[in-house]
């Protein structure tokens, strides 16, 4: 059986726009002082007109129909300042249908050709994550804004990443449980922060973004057969991260994994769920 886990942080590429990577420099390093003697005090005032959010390390994402705003010691989620306009597009698009927004419908290659759904398209930014403390890369604001997102039932992409398939704008709608109160959202991010930096070396963090990037697109899925064999996936790289976070010395068959995670995290399980692994290798 081939190994999921890989499968999963390789689906997280497909969304991410080629050749975008490496941090985001601060504005003013991208553009030259005028040309004229600054002196230190000069220097320092032209910073501070710049304001706090132009030296730190951000990135635009959505879309989040919320304008609350979420802080930590490490980082300041916001809604952007052309917040209205972008939720506006979007709830006043074609495309927007109940709880759902669809691909847009484009000629499959010119005129002539039939009109089938885009293979690929963008909503607009509607918030912006900032880096405030801490040694983090863009690859962990990445990890919050999939994990903010699964919070809120919904799969958040940052700028210029991609939809592939229609996408929920109604939270919740990819999750069985209730979103978290906005008093609970500090603490939750911060677990968040915590498991990556504990998981930086091992790269556990890196699994972690691929299984929630890989769920909230799965549960897109029409059909509940591929919704199904995408979760079943997504579970594989649970299992793997569960078997590298703690370890054991007893042999684990694929169709115990259930049972195996769940005592790991002690978590409830139904005495039918080592069936799911039945239903499974039928399928495929």
């Amino acid at each position: 059986m081939p190994e999921t886990p890989v499968l999963a942080v390789a689906q997280t590429d497909l969304f991410r726009p080629t050749g975008l990577s490496g941090h985001l420099l601060p504005a003013f390093c991208c553009k030259p002082f005028p040309n004229i003697n600054i002196t230190l005090n000069a220097l320092l005032l032209a910073i501070n007109n710049l304001g706090t959010r132009g030296l730190m390390m951000k990135m635009k994402f959505g879309w989040l129909n919320d304008n609350s705003v979420v802080e930590t010691n490490s980082i300041i989620i916001e809604p952007i300042a052309d917040f209205d306009n972008a939720i506006s597009e979007v709830m006043n698009s074609s495309q927007h249908n109940g709880a759902w927004y669809y691909p847009p419908i484009v000629y499959k290659t010119d005129k002539l050709s039939p009109r089938v759904a885009a293979s690929r398209f963008e909503l607009p930014p509607t918030h912006c994550i900032f880096q405030i403390n801490g040694n983090y890369d863009r690859e962990f604001l990445e990890f919050i804004v999939v994990f903010f997102g699964w919070l809120h039932g919904l799969r958040l992409n940052p700028e210029n990443w991609g939809y592939l398939i229609k996408t929920p704008i109604k939270q919740g709608e990819l999750v069985d449980f209730a979103r978290p109160r906005h008093s609970d959202m500090k603490m939750l991010i911060e677990k968040a922060e915590v498991f990556w930096l504990n998981n930086k070396t091992n790269k556990m963090g890196n699994l972690m973004l691929g299984a929630l990037n890989w769920f909230s697109y799965t549960q897109s899925y029409e059909q509940i057969f591929e919704r199904f064999i995408g979760q079943y996936s997504v579970f594989d790289t649970l299992h793997h991260i569960v078997n590298k976070l703690h370890p054991t010395t007893n042999k684990v068959t694929h169709a115990g994994c259930f049972e195996h995670v769940s005592n790991k995290l002690d978590l409830h399980y139904p005495s039918w769920i080592n069936e799911i692994t039945k239903i499974r290798n039928d399928l495929i």
